[in-house]
């Protein structure tokens, strides 16, 4: 029995600890401007492609991009501790779906992390039309 209470109290203090640092990077990020201002470059790249917000928190932010022949694409952009997690899925009629979960440096330039999201997104497009 005391094993099982020990066991409960450590998932306890180890769930309040993870929404603790997960608050503080959420703080850090709006310290620092917001996500906006942080990915800026990240951000601005799916707006010009004719994108649109659809979501904002604190460490996530949620675009979606309407293309040509009723294509969808959809970037999630999250804050997690020191690291950049960019969620992409491309949605086309003929192709169906074709998703990835990418994790970046939090400093790493981000012109190399959009390079790499397209080369990989162009790849496995490529592959399953293939």
């Amino acid at each position: 029995m005391a094993i099982v209470l020990i066991v409960i109290a450590v998932l306890i203090i180890w769930f309040i600890w993870g929404l603790n640092n997960k608050n503080k990077t959420a703080d850090k990020i709006v310290s620092m401007g917001g996500m906006r201002v942080v990915y800026a470059t990240l951000i601005n790249e799916y707006l010009a492609m004719g994108g649109r917000i659809i979501a904002e928190k604190k460490d996530s932010i949620s675009l979606i991009v309407h293309g040509q022949n009723s294509s969808l694409l959809s970037v999630g952009i999250a804050q997690n501790f020191d690291e950049v997690s960019v969620a992409i899925i491309v949605g086309q009629p003929a192709l169906g779906k074709v998703s990835r979960m990418f994790s970046f440096p939090m400093e790493m330039d981000q012109h190399l992390m959009i390079n790499q999201i397209r080369e990989t997104m162009e790849r496995l497009i490529a592959e399953k039309m293939g």
